[in-house]
């Protein structure tokens, strides 16, 4: 799939994104005060792991104003106890979401020209959802590392939390706007998703994990595990041929073969992502019901 640019830009956005719009409107909470900005050095003192994984980040990021990256990675729970304000990401968390969700919208009306309607609203669900988003927070963003947290929240793991992660990577992409511009944003954005996009509607990226992602859709809407079976083993024994079906709630979504069994797996979990955005196909909701149907042809492959 030749990779997106994010070349058709409504004027009315490009005028925000340079600022123009903004230009009376103050930072919040006076985050330009030499005060407030020794207050945030005070608090990144105390989470000096923390600190180097932020610092690597706003580099890589090449941000202008790490202050709003400060603001990204604070979950309300470590500013609580201090003795002068500081914001937390709740804010910029509102503003990503909302920025987030065009940047997707955008990516899938350039990329994705043979999906409906219907099937884009899907597909837009799956690529914002908290389990997708979760996962790019920790690869490769490593965000889990960078969260400051309350010592009790610290304690007992609120790290690894998808909603937590979810909710700082929303942040993280409100920074990025507030920082340079809605198409910087787009542009970074497209290096996080576009490899899990190719993976779900079976384009390049032959390393992504199938498997991974039609469990978290699954799981994460319906409760339910994927279940891999072999159906059969054809050929000599150097040039084994695997057949494997993928079910979900006793219901077969697709069939795939492979050189190997994990292969076929992976390539029928593929498959099973490619028939439910693409063809249509909706799992059930509980209780189970049957599936729709898929075109014969779209349910054998190869892997």
């Amino acid at each position: 799939m030749e990779s997106p640019h994010f070349d058709y830009i409504p004027q009315s956005l490009m005028t925000l994104s340079q600022g123009h719009s903004f230009a009376m409107i103050p930072p919040p909470m006076n985050q330009t005060d030499d005060n407030f900005s020794s207050s945030w050095q005070e608090l990144l003192a105390a989470y000096p792991e923390e600190a180097q994984h932020i610092h690597a980040l706003a580099a890589k990021l090449e941000l202008k104003d790490p202050q709003l990256l400060f603001e990204a990675l604070t979950h309300r729970s470590a500013v609580d106890s201090l003795p002068r304000a500081l914001p937390w990401n709740e804010r910029l968390e509102f503003l990503g979401d909302s920025v987030l969700g065009l940047i997707i919208a955008t990516l899938l009306w350039k990329t994705q020209n043979d999906l409906t309607e219907g099937q884009l609203s899907k597909l837009k669900a799956c690529l914002v959802s908290q389990a997708t988003l979760a996962r790019i927070a920790k690869d490769p963003l490593k965000l889990d590392k960078c969260l400051l947290l309350g010592s009790a929240e610290k304690k007992n793991g609120s790290h690894q939390n998808p909603a937590l992660l979810e909710n700082a990577l929303e942040a993280l992409v409100g920074a990025i706007y507030l920082d340079s511009s809605f198409l910087r944003t787009c542009d970074v954005v497209k290096d996080w998703f576009t490899p899990i996009l190719e993976g779900t509607t079976g384009g390049p990226g032959t390393d992504v994990d199938y498997k991974s992602q039609l469990q978290e859709l699954v799981q994460g809407k319906y409760k339910e595990t994927p279940d891999y079976q072999t159906v059969e083993a054809q050929g000599p024994a150097h040039r084994r041929v695997f057949t494997v079906k993928v079910l979900v709630g006793g219901k077969q979504i697709a069939v795939a073969r492979g050189a190997s069994k994990k292969k076929a797996s992976q390539a029928a979990a593929g498959c099973a992502l490619r028939a439910l955005f693409s063809e249509g196909a909706t799992l059930p909701s509980p209780p189970l019901t049957p599936l729709s149907p898929v075109r014969k042809e779209k349910t054998i492959c190869e892997g």
